[in-house]
């Protein structure tokens, strides 16, 4: 059930992208490309360098949360999800 939720929502998300991009006179297809989309986004909402440093703290993020669950202790899981 919680996936159905979570797809809902990152398909609205997708949807709501691509009419943003419509107004910024940008391809709508573009917005339905995870990573690419974010670069042009932030290529034209913010700069390039943003996009790099939001990447890499994602990836970064998303490592310590394996790792929490590999080791399987919940504490540390929760404190990287509050970083």
């Amino acid at each position: 059930m919680n996936y159905i939720v979570s797809l809902i929502c990152y398909g609205l998300t997708i949807i709501g992208k691509a009419f943003v991009f419509k107004k910024m006179d940008i391809e709508m297809w573009k917005a339905f490309i995870p990573i690419y989309s974010e670069h042009i986004l932030f290529s034209k909402v913010w700069n390039v360098r943003m996009f790099i440093y939001y990447l890499a703290t994602s990836l970064i993020a998303y490592c310590f949360i394996n790792i929490s669950l590999i080791i399987g202790h919940p504490t540390l899981n929760t404190i990287f999800l509050v970083i």
